[in-house]
């Protein structure tokens, strides 16, 4: 197969003995509501009998350099975080909005970040964004993706793919751990990197302000279009 149809998705990649190789799921037109992509893609394995066939697509990645078949979102915001700070809770409530795509944690954006050589992640992971962000169901006009926690680390390259992208950055405050003291250590030390970034639209939201960007991001979800949620989020902070 050189080009996915419609309603093919990147699922992994693969490094093989000479080249990578890039798998796909067939996902019509569910939404990715799940806590968790991982989630999705079993669902979407269980669902559809074009995931079950043995001749499923393999390609080669750079397919991805090619033209999506169905117009991409907007990638809004990515979300970066540690555990237990509430960030698939933001997740999952802009999940309810027909007008995002969530995208949480996905194994493909993992795989170009980690397999691929410095020069070429910012370039792969924009076209792995753009094949995942397609407008399937046509009443999507945003994206928000949720990283990994080490993707952190990456997050030059995210940035070079879009300057003028919205960051948050969800922890925990390190003394709700009492005398975990390695945990408290961790988050401190996750703050001190994401105010390194040096991002013109960071977002840095702790564990107690997550209740109130809730609260935001559900009015807004049950009043209307959720257009200007970052915009309206920049000033919550602990």
């Amino acid at each position: 197969m050189t080009t996915p149809p419609p309603y093919w998705l990147p699922l992994r990649l693969s490094a093989t003995a000479q080249t990578l190789q890039l798998s796909w799921l067939f996902t019509q037109q569910h939404r990715f509501t799940e806590p968790f992509f991982d989630d999705s893609i079993a669902v979407c394995k269980r669902l559809f009998a074009e995931n079950k066939a043995t001749n499923k697509p393999l390609t080669g990645i750079e397919v991805l350099l090619q033209p999506t078949p169905m117009p991409a979102a907007k990638t809004s915001v990515i979300v970066h975080h540690v555990s237990r700070c509430g960030s698939t809770l933001i997740a999952q409530l802009m999940a309810l909005n027909e007008q995002m795509i969530v995208l949480s944690e996905v194994p493909v954006l993992d795989d170009v970040l980690q397999l691929l050589p410095e020069q070429e992640k910012p370039v792969y992971f924009n076209a792995a964004l753009q094949w995942l962000s397609q407008c399937r169901i046509g009443t999507e006009q945003q994206v928000l993706v949720k990283a990994d926690a080490w993707q952190l680390f990456q997050h030059e390259h995210i940035k070079r793919v879009a300057p003028l992208l919205h960051t948050c950055c969800c922890t925990a405050i390190p003394t709700k751990y009492g005398n975990r003291i390695k945990k408290a250590a961790a988050c401190t030390w996750y703050r001190a990197c994401c105010q390194q970034m040096h991002c013109q639209h960071l977002h840095m939201i702790y564990r107690p302000a997550i209740w109130m960007v809730t609260v935001l991001m559900y009015s807004n979800i049950i009043s209307g279009p959720c257009t200007n949620w970052p915009q309206r989020i920049r000033n919550i902070y602990c």
